[in-house]
């Protein structure tokens, strides 16, 4: 065991309540993950009109700090995915990422975004963002997006995309870290 940084549950388990679901399904275990296991995710969008089809989970963090956000990725239906760091109430700080060729697309200000390939079409999709001075939540969403810069969109009940591995940490800590599995308190490695 070792001490556990990743702030958020359940990271590998989209299905589990502890990620929100807006506008989409999730269907669990269905493809192989970055690590080999078959526990990588498939989000299916649904068909509601002109919205965001996301999973998200809530964190607590520390005002003026560093984060980085980071999710494994690969396309199916859909090539774009976006991720958004967000203080509950404000406004969006999203970036995209094609998970079909590896690059990164429309990022909001103030965040740094990689995409690095891992494997078998996977991609390690991050960002790095400071908080607000008065933030003490962050919202930690994961997209499906319908192209670059495009988030809200209606949906074909069909499309989705692979996730595996989120990951919430304080960059000042853990500056580049490998991937943490946390099934719940207290973590594992």
């Amino acid at each position: 065991l070792r001490a556990r940084y990743n702030l958020l549950t359940f990271s590998e388990q989209f299905d589990n309540a502890a990620w929100t679901k807006l506008n989409t399904s999730i269907t669990q275990n269905v493809t192989t993950a970055p690590d080999g296991t078959s526990t990588a995710d498939k989000f299916v969008e649904n068909t509601a009109v002109s919205v965001g089809h996301q999973a998200f989970q809530t964190v607590t963090v520390l005002p003026s700090t560093s984060y980085a956000v980071s999710v494994y990725a690969k396309a199916a239906e859909r090539s774009w995915i976006a991720i958004d760091l967000v203080n509950p109430g404000v406004t969006n700080n999203v970036t995209y990422f094609d998970v079909t060729n590896g690059t990164v697309g429309n990022s909001a200000a103030g965040n740094a975004a990689t995409i690095a390939a891992v494997g078998n079409g996977w991609y390690r999709c991050t960002i790095v963002r400071t908080t607000a001075a008065a933030q003490t939540q962050l919202v930690q969403a994961i997209y499906l997006a319908s192209a670059n810069g495009t988030i809200n969109y209606t949906g074909d009940g069909t499309s989705g995309a692979f996730f595996w591995g989120a990951q919430v940490i304080p960059t000042a800590v853990f500056p580049s870290p490998t991937y943490q599995r946390i099934a719940a308190a207290p973590a594992y490695a």
